[in-house]
């Protein structure tokens, strides 16, 4: 995990305001673990919906990750897919939901900002 993206998730653990935000990302990580694919359908599109504005910012700022598809449908109907896609799927979710919560509960500035600060994170470790 990204050291900047470890932060953030630390320090919401620590709000009770982000009890849900956290509950979600162990749920995530739990899939990884145990993969169940109908699980992580429902799991990740429910979490890419209601955040999808968000969601599709990250995606205007030329991540290498495709966006996630937002729909059960989608992911459903789609045999390419394997489970380490799934995966890193869900990885991709992880990182983006954390950003996107620490925007909203007042932990980062904004998504720009954060993603500056990952940015910086990789070019200083690479």
């Amino acid at each position: 995990m990204i050291k900047y993206i470890e932060d953030k998730f630390n320090a919401m653990k620590h709000l009770k305001v982000c009890k849900n935000v956290v509950e979600n990302v162990y749920e995530l990580l739990k899939l990884q673990i145990n993969f169940d694919r109908s699980e992580a359908i429902i799991k990740i599109s429910e979490i890419v919906l209601e955040n999808e504005k968000e969601f599709n910012k990250i995606a205007e700022y030329g991540t290498e990750k495709p966006v996630v598809h937002a729909t059960h449908d989608e992911f459903m109907q789609a045999p390419e897919r394997t489970e380490l896609t799934y995966k890193e799927d869900i990885a991709y979710v992880i990182d983006c939901y954390i950003l996107i919560s620490a925007v909203k509960y007042g932990l980062e500035e904004s998504i720009e900002s954060g993603l500056e600060k990952i940015a910086l994170e990789y070019q200083e470790s690479n």
